[in-house]
C-alpha cells in the first residue's frame, strides 16, 4: 500500500479530513489534498506529524508494514535520528562512505542532518531496510504510556 492510499485509509476510518487535520498538525489543506492525490510526498516532519496525529507508526503510514502499531509515539529529542544512525553504523562496522554509496545517497548528508536536517521519506524507507529496524526506530519515536 501506497502512502497515499493509507492516508486515505486512516482518514476514512477516523472519519478526520483535511480542514480538522490542518488545524491538529499545521499542515496546510492544499498540502494534504497533494499527499492523497499523490501530487506531493511528504517531508519527514509531516510524516511525524501526521503518524502522531494518527497515533501509528511511520512504518504504517508509508505502507512499508501493516501492522498499525496504535499508540503515542514521542520522539527522544531532536538529535535522536542522528545519534541513531551513526550507532548504527558503528554496530554494522560500515563506514557513512560505504553505507551511503549501498543505498544511493550522497555523503554529505550526514552533514546535513548534523545540523538537524532530516530525511526524506525515500531515504528512510532505504535506511531502515538496509540496517532492519523500523523506521520509527530510526528516528527515536517509541510508544509511551501516556
Amino acid at each position: 500500500m501506497t502512502f497515499k492510499d493509507r492516508l486515505f485509509e486512516l482518514m476514512s476510518e477516523t472519519n478526520t479530513w483535511n480542514a480538522s487535520i490542518s488545524r491538529e498538525t499545521g499542515i496546510s489543506k492544499a498540502r494534504l489534498s497533494g499527499f492523497i492525490s499523490g501530487t506531493f510526498k511528504p517531508s519527514c516532519v509531516n510524516l511525524i506529524k501526521l503518524a502522531d496525529h494518527f497515533n501509528v507508526s511511520i512504518d504504517f503510514l508509508l505502507g512499508v508494514s501493516d501492522i498499525k502499531k496504535y499508540g503515542i509515539y514521542r520522539t527522544a529529542d531532536a538529535g535522536s535520528f542522528v545519534k541513531n544512525y551513526v550507532k548504527l553504523l558503528k554496530d554494522k562496522h560500515i563506514s557513512n562512505r560505504k553505507f551511503s554509496s549501498s543505498i544511493g545517497i550522497n555523503k554529505s548528508n550526514l552533514f546535513l542532518w548534523q545540523k538537524g536536517s532530516l530525511p526524506h521519506a525515500e531515504t528512510l524507507v532505504k535506511m531502515s531496510h538496509e540496517f532492519g529496524v523500523s523506521i520509527d526506530e530510526l528516528l527515536g519515536r517509541r510508544i509511551t504510556n501516556e
